[in-house]
């Protein structure tokens, strides 16, 4: 498994995703995923993005909730993204349960897919939900067949679900992104920008309930 695409200068070399995969794995070892990151494309300067969106910005523990990774290519109309890579920091104390493709078809029917419509590889069209040692989920792909991609789209890269524990409550977190690369259809590494969207972990409706009746009751008593 690999959670990142190679840089355009092996483009002459490699034709196929896999070795695509492979070659940009190489350069992340070596410590140049950050330079390869935002590095602009041939075709022009502007930055593509991406971001960390949960489904709310108040979560409490007990429930399950939706983390949306989205890509927003209308930045670069010109370029049609042909496949996309990247990881997930996981906070300590979110558990992920589970994790999806915004579409189970192939090509997508999903609108809110970035990949709407396009056919895909299977092989490279994955998302990962379990989290390894350095707090990463990293096995994360989506790859067009040779030749296709989304051009100039706003949409969902995958959905991963979570839960937080109660020793998070009052604290402010996000879910990282990193190890990203998004290839066109020329075969070039599209420049990007990342955001990712903060929520907070707050008590269960019973538990603050019990918090606020708790100090009337210590102030009745003082009175």
């Amino acid at each position: 498994m690999f959670a990142s695409f190679r840089n355009a200068s092996f483009a002459a070399s490699f034709m196929s995703f896999e070795n695509i995969a492979k070659s940009a794995r190489k350069l992340a070892s070596w410590g140049l995923g950050a330079i390869i990151g935002i590095m602009p494309s041939a075709a022009n300067a502007e930055y593509m993005g991406i971001s960390s969106v949960p489904e709310t910005s108040q979560v409490q523990p007990g429930q399950v909730y939706k983390l949306r990774i989205v890509a927003d290519s209308t930045t670069v109309p010109s370029d049609t993204i042909m496949a996309a890579s990247w990881s997930v920091y996981v906070p300590t104390g979110v558990t992920i349960t589970g994790a999806e493709l915004p579409s189970q078809d192939n090509p997508g029917t999903n609108p809110n897919d970035f990949f709407y419509g396009v056919p895909m590889k299977q092989n490279m069209n994955f998302v990962d939900s379990s989290v390894d040692s350095s707090g990463k989920l990293t096995d994360n792909a989506r790859g067009g067949v040779v030749g296709y991609g989304s051009q100039n789209r706003i949409g969902d890269l995958g959905w991963y679900y979570f839960a937080v524990a109660p020793s998070l409550i009052g604290q402010t977190l996000s879910f990282g992104i990193s190890d990203v690369y998004f290839v066109n259809t020329a075969f070039r590494n599209v420049s990007f920008n990342i955001t990712n969207s903060q929520f907070t972990v707050t008590p269960e409706p019973a538990t603050l309930l019990l918090l606020t009746l708790g100090g009337l009751f210590l102030r009745k008593r003082k009175a």
